[in-house]
């Protein structure tokens, strides 16, 4: 099989009311995308300008998008703060 790792930079962004997501505005190339949507746990992820202490999700959907949930439950980042990775991240995924 083919595995495919991401280097991410820390991101972060302000959400907006019930954001569950931040997603990335560039699909990643078709080559490099998995055949069916890959969740990998990342425990750097922040919210309301914090680190959260379970783990989030990494998200590298089949549309080549990369999204970021707060936890494996897609619970709501906290409103109109900071939100995003804490530091630079790694994954890596199984395309299929």
């Amino acid at each position: 099989g083919k595995w495919v790792t991401l280097n991410l930079p820390a991101v972060s962004a302000t959400t907006g009311t019930g954001s569950t997501v931040l997603a990335s505005d560039t699909a990643l190339a078709a080559i490099v995308r998995p055949t069916s949507n890959q969740d990998l746990y990342c425990t750097l992820i922040l919210n309301n300008n914090a680190a959260v202490t379970v783990p989030g999700v990494i998200r590298v959907t089949t549309a080549g998008t990369v999204q970021i949930f707060r936890d494996g439950a897609a619970t709501a980042f906290t409103n109109s703060q900071p939100a995003g990775t804490v530091t630079n991240t790694s994954v890596t995924y199984f395309l299929g």
